[in-house]
């Protein structure tokens, strides 16, 4: 099936709407234990579909959890080319962290063996059958990285994660103020 009609009806499913969010003003992100509304801005719906393929695609759900899972599962698979995806993925893993740690080690040890979306364009992969881009992401060919690195690597992100959750809460925090 072609994946432009999978994620068509991945978004009849969530509470997202049938754009997954896109032309919503403001969207509400998950914060440790906290929803906080933060900018819809061009640059966050520049890289939603991206992120509800691999929702789709790894199986993890839209839940407080399944974000942190993804959120932990991009950041292994390097997504550092789109700068707010990964600060994005950083408060969902921290969210994830609170909640169920194991669950976030192993979403992101599986992401360690994967490959993300992101370098691709967003009309060549809602036009590919879906198991293309499966098989583009699940592609294990050796990605060079021992477990002992791969363990440091989330270390270090389960650092980071921990440092951007207070920062998030605050622009949620003024964001709410300013639309008041």
């Amino acid at each position: 099936m072609v994946t432009q009609k999978i994620l068509e009806a991945y978004y009849k499913k969530s509470p997202f709407g049938e754009d997954g969010g896109i032309s919503q003003k403001t969207i509400y992100v998950y914060a440790g234990p906290y929803l906080i509304p933060i900018p819809n801005i061009a640059l966050r719906q520049s890289v939603v579909v991206y992120h509800d393929l691999h929702h789709i695609i790894s199986g993890y759900s839209n839940s407080r959890i399944g974000e942190g899972e993804v959120g932990a599962w991009e950041l292994a698979t390097n997504c550092w080319n789109k700068p707010l995806a990964v600060y994005l993925n950083l408060c969902g893993m921290a969210t994830g962290i609170l909640y169920a740690p194991k669950r976030m080690i192993k979403a992101f040890m599986q992401g360690c063996h994967c490959t993300n979306l992101y370098d691709l364009s967003v009309a060549d992969l809602l036009d590919k059958e879906f198991t293309l881009l499966q098989s583009y992401v699940f592609d294990t060919k050796s990605k060079g990285k021992t477990r002992a690195i791969n363990q440091l690597r989330f270390v270090f992100y389960f650092c980071a994660a921990l440092a951007v959750l207070p920062g998030m809460l605050i622009v949620g925090w003024l964001y709410q103020i300013h639309r008041a």
